[in-house]
């Protein structure tokens, strides 16, 4: 439902004059849609999902119930946050954006509702592997690729709803550790397996997390070698040369 709002709010894609006249066609259609986000926050969807997203610990390719469940909950925190996403103009605006729902203070207070525990938990419940001259990662499977992906893009789109909020949440010295060792995980991942798709969403995420952030900037430059920024230098040769590649490398080498 959210999704379809979002995309068909009447008050987006159109001109200034023509966003006049359906002022209040567009109030209607957006109070609606806060209604909904509002009921699902203060019935405490957010904290549950908060939790449960916390005590993953595995890639679950064995539980497809869990899986589906994950992939789902993804969905609709996406969903959400595109619908609040749709008023703000300016992703570098510094002027805080309004939150009628609270939508923005939850994500704030649940620490972006545990996606980073998530995917640590998927990704290195383990602890991190040995990366020698021969060592590969372990190719996941199709799900928990879709449900990291699903994680990675909620954060890009986090970022797009605020920001200031993301950098200073996932800038806190745990979360920010965490973030950093997933980062550096999916690169080395995605440069034995062929995942162009995850790796970009990756790019995006470095290059939101420390655009104008001298703090997480610092982050991504330090760390056991090769650090994040020494990966994405070393990333195959396509991405300094073809326009398309160059595109989604480039933005996030300079916000580095």
């Amino acid at each position: 439902v959210l999704s379809c709002l979002a995309k068909n709010n009447p008050a987006s894609n159109c001109s200034e004059a023509s966003s006049e006249r359906m002022s209040g066609t567009g109030d209607a259609f957006t109070n609606r849609g806060n209604d909904i986000i509002s009921y699902i926050i203060s019935v405490g969807v957010i904290d549950k999902l908060r939790t449960y997203f916390s005590a993953v610990r595995g890639p679950v390719d064995g539980n497809k119930n869990s899986a589906d469940f994950l992939l789902h909950s993804l969905g609709l925190l996406i969903a959400m946050t595109k619908f609040m996403s749709k008023r703000n103009v300016n992703v570098f605006d510094t002027k805080r954006p309004e939150d009628p729902t609270q939508l923005i203070y939850t994500f704030e207070v649940t620490e972006l509702v545990g996606i980073v525990s998530l995917l640590y938990g998927m990704l290195l419940h383990s602890g991190a592997p040995s990366r020698s001259m021969d060592s590969v990662p372990r190719e996941l499977a199709v799900q928990p690729v879709s449900i990291i992906l699903a994680g990675l893009r909620m954060l890009n789109h986090m970022a797009v709803l605020d920001l200031q909020m993301l950098q200073r949440t996932l800038g806190e010295e745990g979360l920010s550790l965490e973030f950093r060792h997933i980062a550096s995980y999916l690169i080395w991942y995605c440069s034995h397996v062929t995942a162009e798709e995850l790796l970009h969403e990756v790019v995006l995420c470095v290059g939101y997390f420390s655009v104008l952030h001298l703090d997480n900037q610092v982050i991504i430059q330090s760390g056991q070698p090769p650090t994040v920024l020494q990966q994405l230098c070393a990333l195959p040769f396509q991405y300094f040369s073809d326009p398309r590649l160059v595109a989604v490398l480039f933005p996030t080498l300079i916000c580095c």
